[in-house]
């Protein structure tokens, strides 16, 4: 048999054991090779198998730890993560429509005062402020009409 036969016989042995989440060692990988590899040291003293086994190994101890992650990590505790991050979006959303409201009110205010002008008199450096405002409906929306002054003596 040729070296790259063994190398894939170590590779198939150690996948099926990792997938069956079986201890990696020396002693197993020989033990399930039907005899191609009689003894431990027949994979250690080739260094290109002793590599592949270690490597293994090391690729087990880290889907363990992935393993372990995601079981210490029940239904019910994902449930109420979820359930939380849910509420904290909810609150979220409160604090956002609490503050338009209360910007919709300082700019009516400052409507009041001096209009726009007021406005960029107080925030001359963000322009863009008032494009994200409309964006999100803060600003209060009104028609403005003319009044005709023949009509308003009547």
């Amino acid at each position: 048999m040729s070296a790259i036969d063994d190398i894939q016989l170590v590779d198939e042995i150690v996948e099926q054991m990792i997938q069956l989440d079986t201890t990696i060692t020396f002693r197993q990988v020989s033990e399930r090779s039907d005899g191609r590899f009689p003894h431990a040291t027949s994979l250690t003293r080739r260094e290109h198998l002793r590599e592949r086994v270690e490597k293994a190994v090391e690729r087990q101890k880290a889907v363990r730890a992935v393993a372990l992650k995601f079981s210490k990590s029940s239904p019910a505790r994902s449930a109420a993560r979820i359930a939380a991050l849910e509420a904290e979006v909810a609150s979220l959303r409160d604090q956002v429509q609490l503050l338009t409201s209360s910007h919709r009110a300082a700019i009516l205010a400052i409507g009041r005062i001096g209009g726009m002008k007021g406005w960029r008199e107080h925030f001359p450096a963000y322009s863009e402020a008032v494009n994200t405002l409309v964006e999100m409906g803060a600003l209060p929306q009104a028609e403005v009409q003319s009044l005709d002054p023949r009509k308003a003596d009547t």
